[in-house]
């Protein structure tokens, strides 16, 4: 079995791992792993690692993140689906005291628990398969991390950091945007996993803010209300709130007055409004309702 010292950062040694294993790749599990030493080097950079640092990593695979976090952090909770990398995580890493493995779903398991529990940043190479749902978890979480440094794909990081009336604008961008300051610090070349996904990837990183856009107003709340209103999001604002509000209480002459307390047009639609815009409105929303 490959120690922990055994360098993880090339295919040969992935596949000779995989080989070992007896184990290929599922793609329904989103399992692409990094090869490139240094892309990994800058990913892990990002996370401003240090001994008082306690982080959160889903999906570790053959643990190529795991090490360089064990080497710098001062513990690492590691969530993987796979039991068979599980095994093998549990088999190579045995010797790091500072290791906390977890054999789960990650969009089944207790995250916002350990969030709470002291698990300060997140640092993971995200599934491709379920990598959105999970980051909407943490990112939301009443404990949310001060840092997240993650890779996605690159579509999906072009959504969380998109502005106001781009494509790639949406729930997600305002979602993201609400509670973090959002950059794309990398593309990362499909080039850079084994096996080789089809798309390129990014790494992004998150920065908390020191208070959402939107106050104290409760998370469910807020990505109920842009589910609304950003499935419908061809729709003018004025339509979308004389469709939407009602069933609260709302009255048509309280939503244009509403708009106009606010300075926008009714004829914006949802991805015209901006994160903080989007924060003033539901701000105002849930005074009303």
């Amino acid at each position: 079995m490959t120690d922990f010292l055994t360098p993880l950062t090339s295919p040969f040694a992935v596949k000779a791992v995989l080989q070992e294993l007896q184990m290929v790749p599922g793609k329904s599990m989103g399992q692409n792993f990094l090869i490139d030493r240094n892309i990994l080097n800058i990913f892990v950079d990002l996370a401003e690692l240090k001994k008082s640092d306690s982080v959160l990593e889903i999906g570790p695979g053959l643990g190529t993140v795991t090490r360089e976090l064990l080497a710098r952090a001062g513990r690492v909770t590691a969530i993987e689906k796979d039991l068979r990398l599980c095994d093998y995580l549990r088999q190579t890493l045995s010797a790091c005291s500072n290791l906390e493995l977890m054999a789960e779903d990650a969009l089944e398991a207790p995250l916002e628990g350990m969030l709470a529990g002291g698990c300060g940043k997140l640092v993971s190479n995200l599934p491709y398969s379920c990598g959105t749902r999970i980051l909407v978890r943490v990112i939301t979480a009443p404990a949310r991390p001060e840092l997240v440094v993650v890779t996605v794909q690159r579509d999906v990081a072009e959504r969380m950091t998109a502005g106001p009336s781009c494509k790639a604008y949406g729930l997600l961008s305002v979602c993201v945007q609400t509670f973090y300051e959002a950059v794309v610090e990398r593309v990362v070349s499909h080039g850079c996993f084994y096996p080789r996904p089809r798309v390129d990837s990014a790494i992004v990183r998150l920065r908390r803010r020191p208070e959402p856009l939107t106050g104290g107003l409760q998370p469910d709340f807020i990505l109920r209300l842009l589910h609304e209103f950003f499935s419908k999001r061809r729709k003018q604002l004025g339509t979308l709130l004389s469709q939407i509000m009602p069933a609260r209480g709302m009255k048509k002459e309280d939503m244009e007055s509403l708009l106009v307390e606010l300075g926008l047009d009714h004829q914006m639609r949802p991805e015209n409004l901006s994160p903080a815009q989007w924060a003033e409105l539901l701000q105002a929303l849930a005074a009303r309702g």
